[in-house]
């Protein structure tokens, strides 16, 4: 296959948190010839159609859709060679594959941004991640996917409740003992890392890139919050054989909680080697900092 010039990106479901800083980031670099975003036409709401006429008024191709209309998505698909996906689980997540190949894209980026998927494929959310890349090779295109742990802005100056540090009821809860390492990275340094990845095609043809602004436990980041106020957290454990005896519940809270307790929520679980080195330009915020920055 030739390799393409990848300078021509369409974002499926360009109105979500990542997006919103990966369209301006397209937009500001001269590499990239051709910015595009879909939504769904029953999606629009005030705030959405505010922030599609603001990317309108950049150059972005907005494209409202009826996602269930192939025909619409196909003739927008043809007018680029990278599609990046932020459609969530489903059926969709393959039948965009199946459009994107009809249609002569070259490159695809799914939604992954997260943890790594195959070391967590006990999640249902996260095995099917493992499935969309499979499909994506089998449908006979490139891909380029980014495991970057969670991200900072879930930390907020009410903590992070989600993953057991609450400020709000003055406590941490550690799943394990606290001290396991987590990938900590803002949505603005990875869409930074994507990039510079789609401007060495070569180099990020078939590539699953491991990169992050931080890393830090759970309990290093009760650390930090205890460091700005007199009032100090109320910490606990719940071991695994407790989770277990009591047959926790899992939801999302649980589940991002025991990841981070466990170790599974760094980049490189098995001891891959990290990719931050291939970006030596790119200094993400590291959780200190944006503790800082949090308060500023």
């Amino acid at each position: 296959m030739v390799q393409q010039k990848l300078d021509s990106v369409l974002i499926v479901g360009g109105t979500g948190k990542v997006a919103k800083y990966m369209v301006p980031e397209l937009l500001k670099d001269p590499h990239f010839t051709r910015v595009g975003i879909t939504t769904r036409a029953n999606s629009m709401n005030d705030t959405k159609k505010k922030l599609l006429d603001s990317y309108e008024a950049q150059g972005v191709h907005v494209n409202i859709l009826d996602y269930e209309n192939e025909a619409s998505l196909t003739s927008v698909l043809e007018e680029y060679t990278t599609v990046v996906s932020f459609v969530e689980e489903g059926d969709f997540a393959f039948k965009i594959v199946d459009l994107a190949s009809q249609s002569g894209i070259q490159r695809f980026v799914p939604n992954v941004w997260g943890v790594d998927y195959v070391v967590n494929n006990h999640l249902s959310f996260l095995a099917v991640r493992e499935k969309v890349r499979e499909h994506i090779v089998k449908c006979g295109m490139e891909y380029t996917e980014f495991m970057v742990g969670f991200f900072l802005e879930n930390i907020s100056v009410k903590g992070a409740a989600w993953i057991g540090v609450d400020l709000k009821e003055g406590k941490a809860t550690f799943y394990g003992n606290g001290d396991a390492p987590v990938s900590w990275t803002h949505r603005r340094d990875a869409v930074k890392f994507f990039v510079a990845a789609l401007k060495n095609p070569s180099q990020s043809r078939n590539r699953t890139y491991r990169v992050e602004g931080s890393r830090a436990s759970v309990k290093e980041l009760a650390d930090l919050f205890d460091a700005r106020s007199e009032q100090k957290l109320k910490r606990s454990l719940i071991s695994y054989d407790e989770i277990r005896e009591k047959n926790l519940k899992m939801n999302d809270e649980v589940d991002f909680a025991v990841m981070g307790g466990s170790g599974t929520a760094v980049v490189n679980p098995n001891g891959e080697q990290l990719d931050n080195a291939l970006f030596a330009e790119i200094v993400p915020t590291t959780v200190s900092e944006w503790i800082v920055e949090l308060y500023q």
